[in-house]
């Protein structure tokens, strides 16, 4: 028989669809996939939701002081939730529910889940106040677009978090979220240099990740990793991002280095990230 999937679940594969001819070829595992994608935007959306705690309240003005505070994951996210805004507005303009579901898709999973929620772990149960303020308002900011964006393609499961978000209220009084406006492309959210920056340290992260695999360490294990680069350009953004390093690849510490400093220990594990590192 066909497993239970929802009707969020089949109403996005069935929109994944859309690409081909109208005559469809249903694979009920792809369904299954967005059931699984259901549970996960779930479970992603409780662990923000009881980190933001109910006495939580969204200041635009807070968001803009972690814009001007600069960290690169931060500004990462909001970037990438600025694209896909734009992805998504341009794919629904045209028809092209494909491109609207894999746009809203690979934000939450690939970058909202796999990268920012990871990397903010140590800052939302760490001890700097006016840090976790910038991320818990970053991350409520993703939530709240994120969700709006997401509400054409699951309209259920979207509504149901979308009233869970603490005093929402404040800034956005409508009843529901098909009442509530569809986030927009602002040109004053893009950072492209930060995404070129994250993006740099997700390369270095997966080849450590290779490289625990390679040598079979238990989750547990916190190796000390030797970031090498080439050029300057690799080297400071290996340096801007090396505390992120350190929580996505479960290590104890990663140390950036120059070219030819000779400060390695010998007999380490090595990987070639690219030509610079």
């Amino acid at each position: 028989g066909i497993p239970e999937c929802g009707a969020d679940a089949l109403r996005c594969g069935l929109l994944a669809y859309t690409q081909q001819a109208r005559d469809i070829n249903l694979d009920v595992q792809r369904v299954v996939g967005y059931r699984n994608f259901c549970n996960k935007l779930w479970n992603a959306s409780r662990f923000a939701l009881s980190n933001l705690g109910e006495d939580f309240v969204f200041k635009a003005e807070n968001l803009q002081k972690a814009v001007e505070h600069g960290d690169p994951m931060d500004l990462y996210i909001l970037d990438c939730l600025n694209i896909a805004c734009r992805d998504t507005e341009s794919a629904m303009k045209g028809f092209a529910f494909y491109n609207a579901v894999s746009a809203t898709y690979k934000f939450w999973l690939y970058e909202l889940c796999d990268v920012y929620l990871e990397a903010i772990k140590p800052v939302v149960n760490g001890k700097e106040p006016d840090a976790k303020n910038y991320v818990l308002h970053v991350l409520y900011h993703c939530l709240h677009s994120g969700l709006r964006l997401l509400h054409p393609i699951m309209p259920f499961l979207t509504e149901e978090l979308f009233q869970r978000l603490p005093n929402r209220e404040t800034h956005d009084d409508t009843l529901s979220i098909s009442l509530s406006a569809f986030p927009q492309y602002l040109e004053s959210m893009a950072f492209p240099e930060a995404h070129r920056q994250v993006d740099s340290a997700m390369e270095i992260t997966k080849s450590i990740r290779s490289l625990r695999a390679s040598y079979n360490l238990t989750p547990s294990a916190r190796p000390e990793i030797y970031v090498v680069c080439r050029d300057d350009q690799s080297l400071e953004d290996a340096q801007e991002t090396a505390i992120k390093i350190t929580t996505l690849s479960r290590s104890s510490k990663v140390e950036v280095l120059k070219l030819g400093s000779g400060n390695v220990p010998s007999r380490c594990g090595v990987a070639v990230v690219n030509e610079n590192t």
